[in-house]
């Protein structure tokens, strides 16, 4: 009988032991998973030209872009250009009507975003896809409002031109 229960016992443990290690495999396949983001606002055409010449703009959009179809790996692999991109958004010359507190302060969301996203880098192997991809939209979320912001600026500029009187 002490056989049998310490057979079972051995047994039990083993198969454990093999679930704990389906898991672990599972896990990176997950990571690896292309996953969708959306970008919800883009910089109006007619907006365009305002940023056109602005080169620390442009590069972080065409790195966002990369993000909108993008794996919890590659996201993470991507995450320390992305931050630093940002920052050299922050710290550049910026165009003179978005030299406002309410910009800046989207500038330092999507940094902050941007930064949480860079330090899940150093933890990677306790993250899930999930969480990998929630920060990813988060990112996301934070460019959205700092193009919504762009074009609200440039926008009102124009509508505020368009109404001053004519000398």
């Amino acid at each position: 009988m002490k056989k049998l229960v310490l057979l079972l016992v051995l047994c039990f443990c083993a198969c454990k032991e093999n679930s704990q290690q389906n898991k672990e495999v599972h896990k990176p396949a997950a990571l690896s998973v292309v996953q969708k983001h959306t970008l919800s606002v883009v910089v109006d055409k007619q907006v365009r030209k305002e940023v056109e010449d602005w080169g620390a703009y442009l590069n972080l959009e065409q790195k966002i872009k990369e993000f909108s179809s993008i794996s919890a790996n590659e996201a993470l692999n991507n995450a320390l250009e992305l931050a630093d991109l940002v920052k050299k958004l922050k710290s550049n010359t910026k165009p003179k009507p978005l030299e406002t507190l309410s910009f800046k302060t989207r500038i330092n969301v999507l940094e902050n975003e941007t930064l949480r996203l860079k330090d899940m880098t150093y933890i990677a192997a306790a993250l899930t896809a999930k969480e990998v991809n929630d920060q990813v939209d988060k990112v996301m979320d934070a460019f959205t409002a700092t193009n919504s912001k762009i074009n609200a600026v440039f926008i009102k500029l124009s509508i505020d031109k368009e109404l001053e009187p004519s000398n």
